[in-house]
């Protein structure tokens, strides 16, 4: 680095020879083509984070909605029936995490009126609830993907670093 900026010091007395025009549209280049590949990591780097955020919610609303199929279908209640149990459930202090949707797609669940989901740095899946082959409603989770975020802004200076000392 010391050589380049001494030569490029001593060119402007001089000119700007053609193997240090070469040397300076090649690195460029290369500089140019490190960093996009770093930003090009960190993206794939946050899609796959989203993506198994994704299935693990999924995961997750699958296995509520089977629970509450099997507790209507045992007990024989309907959905407005579980949603006050989840309602008195909440009440006591339980940390329920999840909507619960009617076969309309109107909130049951909780009844008082949540904040509008945001749309960045979340991921959320629904899963049907069905009773006796119908569907009945459905059961939403939202989860934050926060932890990927902080990973990603650790990750991001030391990556795109590493790739700008390889294009160099």
């Amino acid at each position: 680095v010391a050589l380049v900026i001494s030569r490029l010091v001593e060119s402007r007395t001089r000119g700007l020879s053609i193997r240090m025009q070469v040397f300076l549209a090649l690195s460029v280049i290369v500089g140019v083509f490190a960093f996009g590949l770093g930003l090009m990591v960190i993206d794939r780097i946050e899609a796959r984070a989203v993506r198994i955020a994704t299935a693990a919610a999924q995961d997750e609303a699958t296995a509520i909605a089977r629970m509450l199929e099997g507790d209507m279908s045992r007990a024989g209640t309907d959905i407005a029936e579980v949603a006050h149990r989840l309602e008195q459930e909440a009440a006591r202090g339980a940390d329920l995490r999840l909507r619960l949707l009617d076969d309309a797609g109107q909130r049951l669940f909780p009844t008082a009126a949540a904040p509008p989901v945001p749309t960045a740095g979340v991921v959320t899946v629904s899963a049907p609830i069905v009773v006796n082959g119908q569907q009945v409603g459905s059961v939403q989770v939202v989860k934050p993907t926060v932890v990927v975020q902080e990973m990603l802004t650790d990750m991001a200076p030391t990556v795109l670093v590493i790739s700008l000392v390889l294009g160099a």
